[in-house]
């Protein structure tokens, strides 16, 4: 295929407060954006946590209640997203 679309599951995403940098914590998933929260759904245990990283790309990251809390997380807030690259799929994409 010419083209390829890349999806990525919403639990296989790790959020973090900035700054957060590679050195600041020592992790497999080296893969990460930088972005800001757009929208924040919440459910009994875990909440859906939507954020924008640019270029029109909108990711969205399941996170628990528990963690929503302990990072402070509310809208507008930036927010850094990390994922392992063998967490991602990539499949043929017609334009």
């Amino acid at each position: 295929a010419e083209y390829v679309q890349v999806s990525l599951r919403s639990d296989s995403i790790t959020l973090h407060s900035p700054p957060f940098t590679s050195s600041s914590i020592v992790t497999s998933a080296l893969n990460r954006f930088v972005g800001v929260i757009t929208s924040i759904n919440s459910h009994e245990a875990i909440a859906e946590v939507i954020f924008d990283v640019g270029s029109d790309i909108t990711m969205i990251a399941l996170v628990s209640l528990e963690s929503l809390q302990q990072l402070n997380f509310e809208l507008g807030s930036p927010v850094v997203a990390t994922f392992k690259a063998t967490s991602t799929r990539a499949v043929p994409f017609q334009s």
